[in-house]
């Protein structure tokens, strides 16, 4: 737009920056009533040679800007619609729009353009960030249905895993209150007959020793003996 208009210096000039500034508000005015691109192109140059004609009657009524202004809307103008650029609704809101800003605020626009403005440069630090992984398609993604069944699953493992604790848990306070409460009949017997075996064992093994002892005191005094009666 600053092109278009010539204003390529807004940058370095704040004076055409605050011209660019107001020149976009009446291309948003313009787009928000309707006007056609003719029409929004003339009521742009309109108001950029109001503003320019402004700018010359510093400290003065701006009577010959409004002069001015009137015959650049007349002459693109017409009270049939369609006749020309301009019908009597565009018109109306165009001399409305420019009463109620330029004309209104004249002296401040004059003081604008008469007065260099003081311009701040500021940097701002910018961090480039790797982009978003973006999700994949719509069409790719589970349907409610399988989403739910999902869930009923999950819930249903749930449920078996903590009833699956709890027996475990009842299960061992029971054997640490009765060890064999726990245990079958038959394991209960088998426990007892091994216990006994291990018993038996352990004293066979005992009393082995001891008639063995006892053998080999005997088996000394017989040979005592012995060697007594050889004498």
């Amino acid at each position: 737009m600053a092109v278009l208009l010539n204003l390529t210096n807004w940058r370095e000039d704040m004076q055409y920056a605050i011209v660019l500034t107001y020149l976009f508000g009446i291309f948003q005015f313009a787009k928000e009533n309707s006007f056609t691109p003719l029409q929004t192109s003339t009521f742009l140059s309109i108001m950029k040679i109001t503003i320019k004609k402004l700018n010359e009657e510093r400290g003065q009524p701006p009577l010959k800007t409004l002069e001015k202004f009137k015959s650049l809307v007349l002459s693109n103008s017409s009270p049939i619609p369609g006749d020309d650029i301009f019908g009597p609704r565009e018109s109306k809101l165009i001399i409305d729009f420019a009463m109620e800003g330029v004309f209104q605020h004249h002296k401040l626009y004059q003081y604008i353009a008469s007065n260099d403005q003081e311009s701040c440069l500021d940097f701002i630090g910018v961090e480039i960030q790797e982009p978003l992984v973006l999700p994949p398609p719509l069409s790719e993604a589970v349907t409610l249905e399988a989403h739910e069944a999902e869930l009923a699953r999950l819930n249903e493992l749930k449920e078996q895993e903590r009833l699956a604790k709890e027996e475990w848990e009842a299960e061992e306070r029971a054997a640490a209150a009765n060890p064999f409460e726990v245990l079958s009949p038959d394991a209960v017997k088998q426990i007892a007959a091994d216990t006994v075996t291990t018993m038996l064992e352990t004293i066979c093994g005992e009393l082995d020793g001891l008639l063995n002892e006892q053998s080999d005191r005997l088996m000394a005094q017989a040979n005592k003996l012995t060697n007594l009666f050889a004498q």
